[in-house]
């Protein structure tokens, strides 16, 4: 009884810890102009130093910076939140909607069709922010990372490859692991499960 007492107090006291995006919204920090921002503020700033640096138009740099602060700036808490949990989030942006997306998604189609797609990878952007706050080791690892695969639709059946990095090409398809993971069926859906 004492054992499980101590996990559940133990779980409590985790579940009350805050996020580390809600501890960067409460810490402030004087501006150049004199003015207290809080530390999500300033990784947005860091944001929009590397955007500065991109090959989009001011109008759509005001665009992203408008859509990072929006919503409690719930986009700038996502990238936080995913960085904490070991991901490698990406910015997106379709000329109209800013997403942040860990780096495995990236392959899946969410723009529409015929949209260019803006990235930024933010977890180098994240170790700028914690470098300049003298925190850089404060940066959690990768835990989460891409398997190198791709689906081939071959005739009725899906087949997956995994993928060997290097070669002419950069990459090579490795077809003596390939496995069927589907089979596409009149009137199904395009992915029924074999």
């Amino acid at each position: 009884m004492l054992g499980v007492e101590h996990i559940d107090k133990c779980l409590s006291s985790a579940l009350d810890q805050p996020s580390f995006a809600d501890l960067m919204a409460k810490h402030k920090v004087k501006g150049g102009n004199g003015e207290e921002v809080d530390f999500l503020e300033v990784f947005r700033g860091a944001i929009a130093g590397c955007l500065r640096d991109s090959v989009l138009d001011r109008d759509h740099h005001r665009t992203i910076l408008t859509k990072l602060h929006a919503d409690n700036r719930l986009l700038l808490r996502v990238a936080v939140q995913q960085i904490e949990a070991g991901y490698n989030p990406f910015l997106t942006y379709d000329g109209t909607t800013v997403r942040i997306e860990p780096d495995f998604l990236l392959g899946h189609p969410t723009a529409p069709e015929g949209c260019s797609l803006f990235t930024l990878p933010l977890r180098a952007v994240f170790r700028k922010f914690l470098a300049v706050l003298g925190g850089e080791q404060l940066l959690p690892e990768v835990r989460v990372q891409t398997a190198p695969k791709v689906w081939v639709c071959e005739g009725d059946t899906i087949v997956e490859y995994r993928i060997y990095l290097g070669g002419p090409r950069g990459f090579e398809v490795i077809r003596e692991l390939a496995q069927t993971i589907g089979v596409r069926r009149e009137g199904g859906s395009k992915h029924d499960q074999p």
